[in-house]
């Protein structure tokens, strides 16, 4: 991507407000699930992590999703950079919005629950989990992940009446 190596140039040259500019033009013109925005959000965050304006990223990024509250992409770039930060309770912050903008999204919900539990909030992931499994009862992931945070609720009989029915089906993978 052209501006993306312009942002390297202005980079190495001690640029830095031409470097973020070039990266902010790049994502702006990349859609929220483009796998190119990601990699370019990374990058401007990095510059701003590693010129100490992190904070000037954040009111930029905070000033613009919530002045255009339909737009994901402002959502998503804020849980990047939380997530990025070690910021975990504004990460969970703007997932909730994000999980209350687009409530039938199961990969949001489902980034939600494993913050939850990440943040040692068992009860709050539990619920997620449940909310997560009455919609998908075989997702297999999912009804791990649960099993899997009864065993940090120290609920052992809970879990191993969660996967049973799952090692019913192929009794030689119990092991």
């Amino acid at each position: 991507h052209a501006l993306q190596q312009l942002a390297r140039v202005h980079q190495g040259g001690g640029r830095q407000d031409e470097a973020i500019a070039a990266l902010e033009k790049a994502i702006a013109l990349t859609s929220p699930t483009n796998w190119m925005r990601a990699e370019l959000q990374s990058q401007l965050i990095r510059l701003h992590q590693r010129w100490h304006r992190t904070e000037e990223l954040e009111e930029r990024w905070t000033k613009y999703a919530t002045g255009n509250p339909r737009d994901l992409g402002g959502y998503l770039q804020l849980i990047e950079l939380h997530e990025r930060l070690g910021s975990q309770d504004k990460q969970r912050e703007w997932l909730e919005k994000l999980v209350a903008l687009v409530p039938k999204n199961f990969d949001y919900r489902l980034r939600l629950a494993r913050l939850l539990v990440e943040m040692d909030q068992y009860a709050a992931a539990a619920a997620k989990y449940d909310e997560l499994l009455a919609i998908q009862p075989t997702n297999l992931d999912v009804v791990f992940e649960r099993a899997r945070l009864d065993m940090l609720r120290a609920a052992e009989p809970a879990a191993r009446q969660r996967i049973a029915p799952l090692l019913a089906l192929k009794p030689k993978d119990e092991a």
